[in-house]
């Protein structure tokens, strides 16, 4: 968030990937609260402009995973121009189903695009 939110690389998530990501959150730390975690969604939202991809979903169906239901983190890459899909599941975005045109990193599950931003400020 802290590389994203100082420009050196341009994070994409979707709200299904927000909404994937807490409720898994939410299954594994009895601790937290839905309210707590959709905080975190806004204030990640806020912290990285134009962070959230859109007009994704008719590209779904068209798309082949080994788990259907991670289809729409592809198609978000996809319809974000995004190099990279950086991401715990490693095992359902097999390397050899990208050919080379997104790679797979494993971290939290995040969109990227490498296209790094100036370091010169203003």
């Amino acid at each position: 968030m802290e590389l994203a939110a100082a420009r050196l690389y341009r994070a994409k998530w979707s709200e299904q990937i927000h909404d994937e990501w807490i409720r898994n959150v939410l299954k594994n730390r009895e601790d937290l609260t839905a309210e707590q975690l959709g905080r975190i969604k806004d204030l990640m939202n806020a912290a990285v402009p134009d962070s959230t991809v859109e007009g994704y979903q008719n590209l779904v169906p068209a798309l082949s995973l080994p788990d259907a239901d991670d289809r729409h983190v592809l198609a978000a890459a996809i319809v974000s121009s995004s190099d990279a899909i950086v991401t715990f599941n490693l095992v359902d975005f097999l390397r050899r189903l990208f050919l080379n045109t997104i790679s797979r990193f494993c971290t939290p599950m995040i969109l990227f695009s490498t296209n790094l931003a100036s370091t010169t400020r203003a």
